[in-house]
């Protein structure tokens, strides 16, 4: 089929960039890493980043750079967090208060959450792999990356079969991603020599044969759970659409069998036919330089789209006509951004600084 640009515009594009205008948030005084909650869709925040410890010492994730927000598939209530400094913390009441679970291994920088057996945790540092069947209270490694220019980068579970885990790596400035059939008790090479580090793995949730691949510099499909993969960085090049294959996330639009929105370092995108076509959305930044660390979809309602930058977050409520910036309550960069898929008014905020 041959391959079409649509550029999503609702209104002339002199409208669309003044349209945006800036929504004040209210946020308590708090230091300013941590996790944050919003019960009102992004308007106002609230730091929730208490830790339960035992005597009067009250400790804090305030100081934290969070690597990554989960929520366990099964719970909306139960949420986990990676910070850089600290490791993992759980919540099981909707991030009011947090407990530790994993500590002393490394900065973790990828977790996942057996949907059928929501007690069996996995946790990925940059060279282990740790697995836990009691939520967390005993871990054992199932994974370790010996060779010395080889780091984990991200671990998925196949929603189809829990016993399937996906790790993508990085290996001398190229990629791979590695599968366990077997809970992770042994691992096989699934795809060698991607030609950039693997920095995503999505796996299709009304389809799982189809996944896609997200790497430092190149975006590829499987149609066939990773036997075979289809590069589409040629269509992104046709179109004109400079650094689209660098994708940083990535969203399944539960009305098509496989549509897909991106976040890139090109801006937003938007493909309704498994990247045949593409639809560059309008934003309130010019293409390459929105920055976008993370990305939300309302899967209750389309037309609902959140992203965060290093400067902000921006809102739309009609499908990407028009943007509202709304101040974070972080100077930090937003790179964790999560929404309760049940209660879609709740989102979930985590700040991040690079490492110096």
């Amino acid at each position: 089929m041959k391959n079409k640009l649509k550029l999503i515009l609702f209104l002339p594009l002199l409208t669309v960039f003044l349209s945006g205008c800036i929504l004040q948030v209210k946020t308590e005084k708090t230091p300013d890493g941590g996790i944050y909650r919003s019960t009102d869709s992004a308007a106002n925040w609230e730091n929730k980043s208490l830790v339960l410890s035992v005597g009067e010492q009250n400790l804090t994730l305030n100081d934290t750079n969070v690597e990554f927000l989960y929520l366990d598939p099964s719970d909306n209530k139960t949420l986990y967090v990676g910070t850089r400094e600290k490791g993992v913390f759980v919540s099981w009441d909707g991030a009011e208060t947090w407990r530790s679970i994993l500590s002393n291994k490394g900065n973790i920088i990828s977790f996942a959450v057996d949907q059928n057996y929501p007690c069996t945790l996995y946790a990925a540092s940059s060279k282990e792999i740790y697995k836990s069947i009691d939520c967390g209270r005993k871990w054992r490694s199932i994974f370790y990356e010996k060779r010395n220019d080889a780091t984990i980068t991200k671990i998925v579970i196949d929603p189809e079969d829990s016993s399937r885990i996906f790790m993508g790596t990085s290996v001398a400035n190229r990629g791979e991603i590695i599968w366990s059939q077997d809970y992770g008790e042994s691992w096989q090479v699934l795809r060698a020599n991607f030609k950039s580090p693997v920095q995503g793995i999505y796996i299709n949730p009304k389809n799982p044969m189809v996944i896609y691949a997200a790497l430092k510099k190149g975006f590829y499909r499987s149609s066939d759970k990773g036997i075979a993969w289809e590069d589409l960085s040629p269509r992104f090049n046709e179109l004109d659409l400079k650094n689209a294959d660098e994708v940083i996330a990535l969203e399944f639009i539960p009305s098509f069998e496989d549509g897909i929105l991106i976040a890139s370092k090109y801006g937003l995108l938007r493909s309704e036919n498994s990247g045949v076509d593409w639809q560059a959305y309008i934003l309130l930044q010019q293409p390459n330089t929105a920055n976008i660390q993370s990305l939300v979809l309302n899967k209750k309602n389309e037309n609902e789209i959140i992203y965060g930058t290093d400067r902000g977050i921006y809102r739309s409520v009609d499908g990407g006509a028009n943007w509202t910036t709304i101040k974070p309550p972080t100077a930090r960069l937003i790179k964790s951004l999560i929404m309760d898929p049940e209660q879609t008014n709740i989102l979930y905020l985590g700040g991040w600084l690079p490492s110096k």
